[in-house]
């Protein structure tokens, strides 16, 4: 946070902020940051800081990255997943490294894209686009329990009236 951010927030001009942190600096020369923080009533704030400073050299993080951090916990956050999960979606990606399930997983996005846009452009919510897949999924099942038994029916040696192979009609609702 800024100076001038920081002067707002507590009501004070940001030249008061600045002879503050400066004086912090100076005591802190003098007698060392955790025994100025004592003084200046910011201990606990301090040592915060410097804990956090040596995790993220202990992992040679930057700032940046302590940011990015938190931006994918946030996005977990609103989709749901608690912190403990996190560890097993880490997992889940390592897992990941084969491009095709890559390139297959990118056009599930897409198809489930145009998916919405159109069911949207019927008026369909989640729970009758569900409905209707499910159904066409019954529909196909059926179709390939059907299959070996018109080619039986049609094959010359067991259908044939006069001579023509008979072929069933099959019907589907798409």
């Amino acid at each position: 946070m800024t100076q001038p951010a920081i002067a707002q927030k507590v009501g004070v001009d940001q030249s008061t902020i600045s002879l503050y942190s400066k004086r912090f600096g100076e005591r802190a020369a003098e007698i060392g940051l955790l025994e100025a923080a004592k003084e200046f009533n910011v201990y606990k704030e301090v040592s915060e800081l410097r804990n956090l400073s040596v995790e993220l050299q202990k992992y040679n993080l930057t700032a940046e990255d302590a940011r990015e951090g938190i931006g994918i916990i946030k996005a977990f956050s609103k989709l749901g997943v608690t912190t403990d999960q996190h560890i097993k979606l880490i997992q889940v990606c390592k897992n990941i490294n084969d491009q095709g399930f890559i390139n297959a997983s990118l056009e599930l996005v897409r198809t489930e894209e145009k998916a919405v846009r159109i069911a949207t452009g019927l008026g369909w919510g989640h729970e009758d686009c569900l409905k209707t897949f499910l159904g066409r999924m019954k529909q196909l099942a059926l179709v390939g329990e059907y299959i070996p038994k018109i080619e039986e029916k049609s094959s010359p040696q067991k259908g044939a009236e006069a001579g023509k192979p008979t072929v069933p009609t099959l019907r589907l609702n798409i």
